[in-house]
Order: structure tokens, then C-alpha cells, then sequence
């Protein structure tokens, strides 16, 4: 017989107990795996004692081997200790009856712990490259479906514009007729026809723009205009959803200096992330999305909001919901990806993309962006970043009309000597003239509120202000002449102008005297 004392050299834990279950015997290492004290192990306690009371014990075994005088091996258990209750153990039982009394049994406790957590950390690790595995499929999926649709809409263009051809025949034809019983009504329907043929058309003008592959290139856009676009794309199923739309915009001007395809995206995959966790809410009823467009008074930073009072993201998942293949929702309905490239987009426009769980319940993705001064001048910068002993002239172009922003940003992008910065406000100018510096600025003279004029006066009595050239579209008044002998004024230029010529201009600007 193998004495008993040979057990404590055993790693394992080790307890022989009597016919009543008792301990009457554990080797050196069953305190140390327990965390009890020697005194209570040997206080004719139970093996089960040991355990907090949701440890399934196997009594049903432990009395099997003792009928049968048979060893006896347990299921995985998981079990939990008294001074540890939140921490999960597992480990597997052997059941040894004793060869001096069948009554009297050893428990050898095989630790698994180890084990079994790297077994869960396997399984869940298989399943998040199952999951990304899918969710790339259906990417490339998306990505094929894309290219599908860009030429669909080709496609429909040719029959759509020979059906809005038609029925602006037919809306002739009928105005020239004489009066006839139902005309009113004809009218009516061909009007009903072309506004619905002309709403299919700024669907598919929207789609190629979404789909258009030169996404490198920034310009200048009304953002109001864009967001009014993108949602264009949702308004009939956010209709036939009970979903209601609202719009909460500044009055100002928000203009910036951003590539539209890439915002698009971002507005529509915020707005369409929106739209699902509205439809996920059981009632169909009080579903609403609002959009916020702003700009901070203090840094001209452009705020846009996406909210929705849904169904909510748990504050647990909250940390992840920008992590690329992250998604609450079932495979083929949502990739993961579209929170992470929307950060990805914004990061590249030098801004940042926020969550915010509000109190009343509403989630909110929040959007900023540098104004558009900041953005345009920091985009021309990294362009001139080799040039080290040539920091650029500095152009700041004032203009209402994003259009004009970005003909004189296409004109001087072609010189490398030019830093070219846009701005459609008087405040916002006279900020990035003082916080980066300007050498030349243009300005428009006519503009809905504080125009060129008003910005130049503000360096009358400056010496070292920056160079002013006025612009119009109409004829230079006798007003607009004594404007001209402002000090800093160099030259006037009348729009519509040629790239040379403005750019010759703005050279003669530095050297030349007062007008």
C-alpha cells in the first residue's frame, strides 16, 4: 500500500474523506489551491463546504464510486472560492475509492483554470476572425454592389432624360390646346410626372457624386447644401418609416474647405446608422432625427450633429463602436466599418468625431471641423512643407460664393509659391490674418453683409497690414473708386478674370504703390 504521506508531494490538490464526507486527510498543497487555513480543513468539514453554495458538487459520483468500488472521473466543474467569490476556477474531480476502506475515498482535484481560459480566449478569437472574415466578404460585397450602381445610374440617365423630354413636349402641347373637359386634371398629372422624374434625377446626380473616385481633391462647399443632399438619398424610407426630419441650422454662412465625398460619406453612413437604431425601436411611433449644423463663435470650428432618439448604444460598447469590423448588428445587415472610416475621414480633415449618450436618451454623433480658413491654410501647408527657405506668399481670398473660392484655389494651386487660404466671412478673415499672417488679400467688394471694403478698413492705420485687391462682378462705381485710395489697396480686378491675369496681378500687388 502506498503511503499516504507520499501525497504531499504532489502539486495537485489531494482529500481523502470518510463515509460522512468529512476530510480526515489533504496534502501540503490542497490549502494553498483552497485559500483555508489548515485548522479549518482538519475542523471535520466536507469537501463542499469549501465551495460558495453555486458549485455544482458531484454527490451523485462521489456515492456511485463508493457502491461500485470503481474510480471515478467528474465532468468539468467551475467552481468559486469563499474569500474570492467572483473569481471562476474549474477543475476536473478523480474519485479513487481507498484500498484499506472502499467507504473512505480520494479526491484528486485537477486544475483546468489555465486551460479553460485560453480555450475561451481561442474560441473567441475564432469567432472575431470568423466574424471579420465575413464582414470583409461583405465589404467587397458593398464594394461590388458600388460599382453596380455607378453604371445603373449611367444607365437610367439616357431613358430618364428622354422621359422628362417628353413630358415637357407634352406640357407644351397641352398649354397651346384650347380648353377641353380634364385639361386641368392633364395638367396636373404631367406636373405630378416631371416632379417626380426631376426628384429621380437629383437621386442619381446625388449617387455619382457619392461614388465619384476622385477623392483626394478638397474644395470649397456650403455644407448646408451637401447635408440637404445626402439626405435627399433617405427621405422616402425615413418617410415610410414614421421617421420625422428636422433640420437645426445655423443662419450663418457654413462654408468649408473639406472633400465633398468623403463628408457625404460621413453624413450619410451617421444619418443611415441613425435610421436603423430608430427602426429598432417597438414603437413606430415619436422616431425622430435631427441634424445640427453650427460654428463656434471663438474659432469659427464647424459643428455638425447626428441625433436620434433610438434604441441607444449600451454604455459598455460605447469605447468600441469607432473600432474597425465593430458591429451590434447581425452579418449582412452592417459591416463594422462604417463608424471606423468615418473617423478615418474626419481625422484626415484635421478634426474629430465624438459619441455622446445624452440624458434624455438622444445619441448623439457629433462632427467638428476647423473652419475654413484654418483647414484650407493647413492643407496648403503640408503641400509646402519641403520648400523649408521658402515659406510662400500667403493669399486669403474673401468671397460669399464657394464657387469663386475655388476657381482662385484651382488658379493658384498651379504656382508652388502661392499658400492659398479661403474665407466667406469679414470676422473670420480678420482672425487668420492676425493669428497666421497675410501678404495678399482678395476680397470682394459686393457681398450680402461686410464685404471687401470693410475688411480693409480695418488696417488703415496698419503698417505692416497685407496687400488688398478689390474685386466685382458689375462695373466699378465712382464710390467704389474712392474706396480705392484706402492705404494697402493695390489693384482692382474685374470678374469674370484670367488665371494669368489674377496671378500677374497679385505679383504687381507686392511691388506696387497705392492706387
Amino acid at each position: 500500500m502506498l503511503d499516504i504521506k507520499a501525497y504531499d508531494q504532489l502539486h495537485e490538490a489531494v482529500l481523502l474523506i470518510n463515509a460522512k464526507d468529512e476530510i480526515i486527510y489533504f496534502n501540503y498543497s490542497a490549502p494553498v489551491y483552497f485559500q483555508t487555513p489548515p485548522r479549518i480543513l482538519k475542523s471535520g468539514l466536507t469537501p463542499e463546504e469549501i465551495f460558495v453554495e453555486k458549485t455544482t458538487w458531484p454527490l451523485d459520483l462521489i456515492e456511485e464510486a463508493r457502491r461500485e468500488n470503481e474510480i471515478k472521473i467528474s465532468a468539468e466543474i467551475a467552481f468559486s472560492l469563499f474569500k474570492i467569490p467572483t473569481q471562476k476556477l474549474f477543475f476536473v474531480l478523480k474519485i479513487v475509492p481507498s484500498a484499506d476502506n472502499p467507504q473512505e475515498l480520494f479526491l484528486f482535484f485537477r486544475d483546468i483554470t489555465v486551460e479553460k481560459h485560453l480555450f475561451e480566449k481561442y474560441k473567441t478569437q475564432m469567432k472575431e476572425i470568423e466574424e471579420g472574415h465575413a464582414q470583409i466578404i461583405q465589404a467587397d460585397k458593398l464594394a461590388t454592389l458600388g460599382e453596380m450602381t455607378a453604371s445603373i445610374s449611367h444607365e437610367i440617365a439616357n431613358p430618364l432624360t428622354i422621359a422628362s423630354g417628353n413630358v415637357e413636349v407634352a406640357k407644351g402641347l397641352l398649354e397651346s390646346c384650347a380648353a377641353f373637359e380634364g385639361k386641368e386634371l392633364l395638367k396636373t398629372c404631367i406636373d405630378n410626372a416631371f416632379e417626380s422624374l426631376h426628384g429621380i434625377n437629383e437621386i442619381i446626380l446625388n449617387m455619382k457624386s457619392y461614388l465619384h473616385k476622385n477623392e483626394d481633391k478638397k474644395e470649397y462647399v456650403d455644407l448646408k447644401i451637401l447635408v440637404m443632399d445626402v439626405l435627399q438619398l433617405l427621405k422616402l424610407v425615413l418617410k415610410e418609416n414614421n421617421i420625422e426630419l428636422s433640420f437645426d441650422f445655423t443662419k450663418d454662412e457654413v462654408v468649408a474647405f473639406v472633400n465633398p465625398v468623403k463628408v457625404r460619406q460621413v453624413v450619410l453612413n451617421l444619418a443611415k446608422n441613425a435610421f436603423d437604431a430608430l427602426c429598432e425601436k417597438k414603437s413606430s411611433h415619436d422616431r425622430h432625427l435631427t441634424i445640427h449644423l453650427s460654428k463656434d463663435e471663438n474659432d469659427g470650428a464647424i459643428i455638425l450633429k447626428v441625433m436620434d432618439n433610438g434604441s441607444g448604444i449600451p454604455e459598455h460598447l460605447r469605447s468600441e463602436v469607432f473600432r474597425p469590423f465593430f458591429t451590434t448588428k447581425t452579418i449582412g445587415e452592417g459591416t463594422g466599418l462604417g463608424l471606423s472610416i468615418c473617423q478615418k475621414i474626419i481625422l484626415a480633415h484635421s478634426g474629430k468625431i465624438t459619441l455622446e449618450q445624452q440624458k434624455n436618451g438622444t445619441t448623439c454623433f457629433q462632427v467638428v471641423l476647423p473652419g475654413v480658413e484654418v483647414s484650407s491654410y493647413t492643407h496648403n501647408e503640408r503641400y509646402l512643407s519641403g520648400l523649408a527657405d521658402h515659406p510662400g506668399i500667403k493669399v486669403l481670398a474673401l468671397d460669399d460664393e464657394p464657387q469663386v473660392l475655388n476657381v482662385i484655389n484651382h488658379i493658384l494651386a498651379e504656382e508652388p509659391e502661392f499658400v492659398f487660404i479661403g474665407s466667406t466671412k469679414v470676422e473670420d478673415a480678420l482672425r487668420i490674418i492676425h493669428k497666421f499672417g497675410v501678404d495678399v488679400v482678395i476680397a470682394d467688394l459686393n457681398m450680402p453683409q461686410r464685404g471687401g471694403f470693410d475688411l480693409a478698413s480695418e488696417f488703415e492705420k496698419v503698417t505692416d497690414a497685407p496687400k488688398f485687391i478689390f474685386m466685382t462682378g458689375g462695373k466699378f462705381s465712382e464710390e467704389d473708386y474712392e474706396k480705392l485710395k484706402l492705404a494697402h489697396v493695390r489693384a482692382l480686378v474685374q470678374k469674370p478674370f484670367k488665371a494669368q491675369e489674377l496671378k500677374d496681378i497679385i505679383r504687381k500687388a507686392l511691388k506696387a504703390k497705392v492706387v
